[in-house]
Order: C-alpha cells, then structure tokens, then sequence
C-alpha cells in the first residue's frame, strides 16, 4: 500500500484532465456560436440597409414619376470630339497617316455599274 498515494494522484490527474478538456471544448463551442450569432446579426443589419436603400430609392423614383420632390437633369455628357473628315471618316478610325491618308478612299456604291461582258 505503499503506492497507493502515486494511484490517487494518478486518478485525480487524468480525471481532471478530462474534465479540463471538456471544460475547453465547451468554451470553445460556446464562443463560436457567439462569433456565429455575432456573424449572422451583422449580416442582417447589412440586408436590412441594403432593403432600407432599396425602398429610399424606389421611393425617390416613385415621386421623380408622380411629379413630387425636385427631379435632378441627367448628368451632362462631356462634349465630343468633332467628327472626321474626308479619308479619315471613309476609313475608319485606324486609317494611315501621311501622304497617302489624302487620297480619298474609292467608293464602289457611287460608281455606275457597267454590264458583263459576254
């Protein structure tokens, strides 16, 4: 009986050991399903604000159509470059430069057709 007290420490150790680790894992459960209803509520509120400027919007579209509130003008489109001119407009935006862009690019359409010879 003399190694009776190394068994009762031995006992008390791994009994409180399992003890400890469900304790862990019980915590550990408990927190992530605080960070899950954390998550969860968080992504809610981010519906419900999206819903929230959904209606503001259709409401604000509502009252452009009815006649009510201030209806702001589309936003302006800034000025456009003028159109090309001569060879350019005829070829297309990747037309060369230099002496032979001043020749005019032959139209077939305007041409008058002649008959095939037999």
């Amino acid at each position: 009986m003399e190694h009776l007290p190394l068994i009762v420490i031995e006992v008390v150790m791994i009994f409180g050991g399992a003890l400890a680790f469900g304790w862990w894992q019980l915590r550990d459960l408990d927190r992530e399903k605080r960070k899950r209803e954390r998550q969860r509520e968080s992504e809610r509120e981010i519906k419900r604000q999206i819903e929230h400027e959904v209606e503001r919007h259709e409401v604000r579209d509502n009252e452009r159509e009815v006649g009510h509130g201030t209806v702001r003008e589309p936003a302006q489109t800034p000025p456009q470059p003028p159109a090309p001119h001569g060879a350019q407009a005829r070829a297309g935006p990747l037309a060369p430069e230099g002496p032979s862009a001043a020749v005019p690019a032959r139209d077939n359409r305007t041409e008058p057709r002649t008959p095939h010879a037999p």
